[in-house]
């Protein structure tokens, strides 16, 4: 009789909080699409890596000319955290394409359903791990495993593989407490019941130390993956931005070479690549943290 009261406690606890007994707060089956009504977002979305490519074209030139679209017209929770994923998406990229001048405000077509949307769902209207990591995912094979290698994000300010495992890890950290969570809300309400049934008390502490190691297990991945370090991953973020906006800018010699020596950069480690270099010659050349030849390419955009 104490253990269904227990458990009966528990699920009260976990429905009132909108906590999956087996998916904890992690989406099972995220939105993907928000129909064709709000497809400027979406497509704007996917197009980011292209319009930071391409010459003279800006993303805060292109989100000024979004519509100003209804979102009254969102009714589930689904359809708000989705948008909230791709308004995100463009207002971080609006405000820091240029990371040395990022912008103070935003135009009314993106602010407006952005800040509505946050209301709606009680989140703040920034990138917020709920939408762009936990509501922001598919399988790449959807009979293949729940695991890093088989998993990707649904959209995102890039499309780098770095960024897509610094969202995607934290899914994995949260899927894998969610046995501790369960046994954590069962202890307190069994440690309410008199007398206390202390015999059922150590599989549920065994139960949250496997989690824990779980969960340990998969914030290890990151370890792995050197560039997505806190410290690196941002510097070297923030310089690429910077490296694209000079480019695009057709920025002096002189200021390249300032954009190229910053530290965090990609080629900042020492570790010498190739890339082609289709702007004035059609070889593979050395590329060298400040070296002549990464200046030749980078002007010509290469």
């Amino acid at each position: 009789e104490g253990s269904m009261e227990s458990d009966k406690a528990v699920e009260d606890v976990m429905s009132q909080f909108g906590f999956s007994p087996d998916w904890g707060f992690v989406e099972e089956s995220p939105l993907e699409q928000l129909g064709e009504y709000f497809s400027p977002w979406t497509d704007l979305v996917l197009e980011l890596d292209d319009i930071r490519d391409e010459p003279g074209t800006y993303i805060r030139e292109i989100v000024s000319q979004l519509p100003l679209l209804d979102d009254k017209r969102l009714t589930t929770k689904a359809e708000l955290q989705l948008a909230h994923t791709l308004l995100s998406c463009l207002g971080q990229s609006y405000v820091h394409e240029e990371p040395s001048h990022p912008c103070s405000s935003i135009p009314p077509s993106l602010a407006v359903p952005w800040v509505n949307i946050s209301k709606r769902l009680g989140i703040p209207p920034i990138i917020v791990h709920s939408t762009i990591s936990l509501n922001n995912w598919r399988k790449t094979d959807p009979e293949g495993p729940f695991s890093l290698p088989n998993l990707t994000t649904l959209y995102s300010l890039e499309s780098s593989r770095d960024l897509e495992v610094f969202f995607l890890v934290p899914l994995l950290v949260e899927l894998a407490s969610v046995p501790a969570v369960k046994a954590i809300l069962t202890l307190q309400a069994l440690s309410s019941l008199s007398p206390v049934p202390w015999p059922l008390l150590p599989p549920l502490l065994a139960d949250i130390t496997r989690a824990v190691g779980e969960m340990r297990l998969q914030l290890a991945l990151l370890a792995r993956r050197p560039k997505l370090l806190l410290q690196v991953f941002s510097h070297r973020r923030g310089a690429t931005l910077a490296l694209n906006a000079a480019v695009r800018s057709r920025a002096s010699p002189v200021r390249l070479l300032n954009v190229i020596g910053r530290p965090g950069l990609a080629v900042a480690s020492g570790q010498p690549t190739a890339r082609r270099c289709t702007g004035c010659c059609n070889t593979l050349q050395r590329r060298e943290p400040r070296g002549p030849k990464l200046l030749r390419c980078l002007l010509h955009n290469s």
